[in-house]
Parts: structure tokens; sequence; C-alpha cells
């Protein structure tokens, strides 16, 4: 991919024209240093496997931040006492010995406990340019930022804090670093390599070595890029470069896809096992607290005490055999009519018997 040198000139002087047209009747001028980036679009939209991003780095020759930057130290609590105060005046004593400044310093502590809510986190992203984590405390300290300093681009930059000897080797190295971050979502990549500050030498020599770059940064390689532009914030793109053609090989994922691919494919094989094995245990949880309940209950009965057992047992029995009673002394009350009945007939018979006997008797006299 081959850019003229004027090409170049002609697209960054346009370029910072239209920033500058952009900050006029503003509190900005051109005096602050704003910064340019320079948009790459692709022919073919990677596959990444699911929404993943690729992110990679790539250090360019010359500085991409001024030098009245401000910048935000998150530093390891090493305080014996756990001390927060103290642990950052050492912490800047020993960087001031190395020739290092910052404008705040917070320990992991002070990120947790005073920037819990979305918005401290956006104030604390929009508040500094550049944000360095100590090595030993940055994977700690990265799900504490949110969500803001992603899309801000403002993911803390990892140097190693223990080692002061070379602390500003690092910084120095940090600042000429650029983010490349690729999405499987969009064919566009933006990229921040330079300010309006930066004599127009150093822009050159930083978007070439980029552009040399593109090769190893972009999936499928230089073939896969359609145009290149350079922009300002929020301002419109100024073309640089332009390809029409489009190579049948960029057709064919490349090996970096292939492999993000097939991680993608063991990852979600892997969380479909897990769902499988926690509906599992919860169906014997459910089984076991169903068992636990019946031994519960059956021991909750044997537990009581024995003389309630016998008045409900009896209260049961006297409940069942109410109606038999019933049925007994209806049986027995018509038996006791009947035969109340026998011997008032027999005594009336007899009476009768007896007066005939004695008619006979007086008749005979």
């Amino acid at each position: 991919m081959d850019i003229a040198d004027s090409d170049l000139k002609a697209s960054l002087f346009a370029a910072s024209k239209l920033i500058q047209a952009q900050n006029e009747g503003q509190l900005l001028s051109m005096t602050s240093a704003e910064k340019i980036f320079v948009q790459i679009q692709m022919h073919k939209i990677p596959n990444l496997g699911g929404s993943q991003e690729l992110r990679r780095t790539a250090v360019l020759p010359n500085r991409l931040f001024p030098e009245d930057i401000s910048t935000c130290f998150i530093i390891k609590n090493t305080d014996e006492k756990k001390d927060d105060e103290n642990c950052i005046e050492k912490t800047k004593e020993l960087l001031k010995e190395q020739g290092i400044t910052g404008d705040m310093f917070i320990t992991l502590d002070q990120l947790k406990k005073e920037y819990k809510g979305h918005e401290l986190k956006r104030k604390l992203a929009q508040q500094f340019d550049v944000f360095f984590s100590d090595s030993r405390i940055a994977r700690l300290a990265l799900p504490h930022l949110g969500k803001e300093f992603f899309s801000r681009r403002r993911v803390p930059f990892v140097i190693k804090l223990d080692r002061l000897k070379k602390v500003k080797q690092e910084i120095d190295l940090v600042l000429r670093t650029v983010q490349f971050i690729v999405s499987g979502k969009g064919n566009n990549v933006t990229v921040h390599f330079g300010n309006t500050q930066m004599p127009e030498q150093e822009l050159i020599d930083n978007f070439k070595c980029l552009v040399e770059k593109l090769g190893d940064l972009i999936p499928r390689g230089v073939k896969n890029v359609k145009s290149v532009n350079i922009q300002g914030t929020n301002t419109k793109a100024v073309p640089v470069y332009r390809s029409s053609e489009v190579d049948p090989a960029i057709n064919e994922p490349c090996g970096l896809e292939l492999e993000r691919q097939t991680m993608y494919k063991q990852v979600q094989e892997m969380i479909s096992d897990v769902q499988i094995k926690q509906k599992k245990r919860a169906k014997k949880t459910k089984k076991e607290k169903k068992k636990q309940q019946k031994k519960l209950a059956a021991e909750e009965k044997e537990n009581e005490q024995p003389g309630a057992e016998g008045e409900e047992a009896k209260n049961v029995q006297a409940a069942n055999e109410e109606p038999k009673k019933k049925r007994k002394a209806a049986e027995t009350e018509e038996g006791s009519e009947k035969t109340t009945a026998k011997p008032e007939i027999g005594k009336r018979r007899a009476v009768t018997r007896s007066q005939k006997a004695k008619r006979v008797k007086l008749s005979d006299e």
C-alpha cells in the first residue's frame, strides 16, 4: 500500500483546518492539543467468534501525547499499616527521584470505595488524559473501572512500579503506544496516532509506521484494507488512500480468525456443559429437599407426646364407634317394644280365660 508524501501532507493540512474550524467560537483553540486519528475501512468484516474484540498494540516512533497531559496513577498499597495517604506520599517521593510526576495518585482500595457508582467512574475517566496502573494490581483494578474507560479508550497502561529505575523508560514507551481494536461488528477501525501540536514530520513518521504494521494488525492482511482516512475528534474524514479492487484471497478467513472461532466454540461447549450440570444438581437438590421434609415430618410425629397421641386415637375410635352405638340403641329399642307388647297380650288372654272359668263355675252351680 503506497501513499505519496504529498498526498499525506495535503490530508494532514486539511484535517488540521477542519479541527480548527470546529473549535472556532469555543473555549478550545489550536493552542490546546487535539487528537488526530487514522480511520481504516476493511473490505470484509472479520469473524472472531461471537461479539469478541481483537485488541493489539503498536509502538510508534514519536510520542502521541503533548507534554502537559494530565495523568493518574493507580497504585498498590504497600504501607505496613495500610494507610492510603502515607503510601501515596511515599510513591510520589520515589517517582520524583526518577523525574516522574503525576496529577493524581489513588490506591486500589480507594478506587473500590470512593468510585463505586457509574457517574463517579465516568467523571474519573473524563478528568485525566492517561491512566497508569501498577502491574501488581492491574488485573484487580480493571473490573472496578467500568465501561466508560473502555469506550473512551482510557484503559490504564500497565507499568512496573516495583522497578523504579525502569519506570521512566516504560512510561516513555507507553506514550508512544497505540491501541488497535478490531471488532466483529463492523469494518471500521479508528487509531490515535498524533495531535495538532506535533510537528508535521513527526505525524508523517507515525502515520507511515502505523501503515507498515497494518499487515500484522488487520485480519487477512493489507489486501483487506479498503480505504484510509485522517480525521479529528467529531470532524469529517479526509481521504488518503482507497482501493476498489477486491482480492479473492480475502474471502477465506485467516489463521487468527479460525483460532478465535475454535476458542469461541470451546467456550460455548463448556458453558452448555456447566448449564446441564447445574440443572441436574438443581433437580437433585429438589428431590433431596422433599426427602428431608418427609423425614422431618415423620420425626415430628414421633417426637410428639404419647398422651396426645392416645387422646387423638381415642377421639378417632369414638367418632368411628358413634354410628355403631346408635344402630345398636335403635335395635334394642325395637326389641324392647316387641317384648313389652307380648306380655300385655298374654295377660289379656289370661284374664279372659279366668273370667271364662269363673263363668263356667257359676253356671255349674
